[in-house]
């Protein structure tokens, strides 16, 4: 009889070694945060068939996020230089490697970029909104949200509020002294796009500003919607724990005896890595069925976000960095 173990979208099967893992969301609650003075974010006009429902959207975007007070924005008139020195079209277009030009120009730590369409649906004509933030320092997209609506305004209103989310939490985990730099990726480049049954590998590495410092201890973390998290690395198969600042890691490694194989609905969804000088333990009510490859570390959304800064507080972890990915799963 051939065995399976489940657990939170992973199912492995240990005759085949395969690992079947449903990519999971990162969504988190905002919280009231001063950020980072080197956090700017610059929202671009958005691609659009026709120009003034793109600038239209952008500006709706903008105005949303600008009236929480959390965030800094680049200046109008540093955005406008920016767009007339790379030549950007009103479709609201720009190419990857204009990203972080348009970052130098501007100021902005990171870019929203977006699409809007008008589509036909069962229940008539809707708006079909997609946004991308995008660290301008690296081009890798950190975050992003696909919504729909029948009028404009709560489509806006939707990508408005998810954009405030992912956000907050990605903001509030940057730690701009902190001596290491993550760099993590997925095999697809940095705005990667997967169908499901696809295999995936994770490249990551952790270098440091502080020559001193040759070792450190890396956590990744993925999130579904439920808000249940799973650790992934280190894990049941992956004995290394203390990782040599410098070297490049992959995983599944080589010699690993599974893969990883994407499953689940189209969608956006994240990886979290957080990278300590200690081994930090982020969670003490972990609880996992008997075989889990990744353990099970947490249910609430907002408890969880808020213990993991809660121990960084509490531990003085003042030297911790953090990165995500995101990546898109379609049909």
């Amino acid at each position: 009889m051939d065995l399976q173990y489940t657990y939170v979208g992973l199912t492995v099967n240990p005759h085949s070694g395969e690992i079947m893992l449903r990519f999971i969301f990162l969504i988190l609650y905002s919280v009231t945060h001063i950020f980072s003075e080197s956090s700017i974010v610059g929202v671009m006009p958005f691609q659009s068939a026709d120009p003034k429902l793109g600038e239209e959207a952008g500006a709706f975007i903008l105005g949303n996020l600008a009236s929480t007070k959390k965030f800094k924005f680049v200046e109008k008139g540093q955005l406008k230089k920016a767009l007339d020195e790379i030549g950007f079209t009103k479709s609201g277009l720009v190419k990857e490697e204009e990203v972080l030009e348009m970052g130098k120009i501007s100021g902005a730590s990171h870019l929203i970029l977006g699409e809007i369409k008008k589509e036909e649906s069962s229940a008539g004509l809707i708006y079909v909104l997609t946004a991308r933030i995008v660290k301008t320092e690296t081009g890798i997209v950190v975050g992003a949200k696909k919504v729909s609506a029948q009028t404009l305004s709560k489509a806006v209103d939707d990508l408005s509020n998810a954009l405030d989310e992912l956000l907050s939490i990605y903001l509030l985990m940057e730690n701009p002294n902190s001596p290491y730099i993550i760099k993590i990726r997925m095999d697809k480049g940095k705005n990667p796009i997967y169908r499901v049954k696809d295999k995936v590998r994770l490249t990551f590495k952790v270098e440091s500003k502080n020559s001193s410092l040759t070792e450190c201890y890396l956590k990744i973390y993925s999130i579904d919607k439920s808000g249940v998290i799973s650790q992934l690395f280190p894990n049941k198969y992956s004995s290394v724990k203390l990782l040599k600042v410098g070297t490049e890691y992959t995983f599944p490694e080589d010699d690993d005896d599974f893969e990883w194989e994407v499953t689940g609905t189209p969608g956006f969804e994240y990886i979290q890595a957080i990278a300590v000088s200690k081994d930090t333990e982020f969670f003490s009510d972990s609880k996992s069925p008997s075989g889990a490859v990744f353990r099970e570390v947490g249910k609430d959304k907002i408890k969880t976000f808020r213990g993991i800064q809660t121990v960084i507080k509490k531990n003085k972890l003042g030297d911790y960095s953090a990165e995500r990915v995101t990546f898109q799963i379609v049909d």
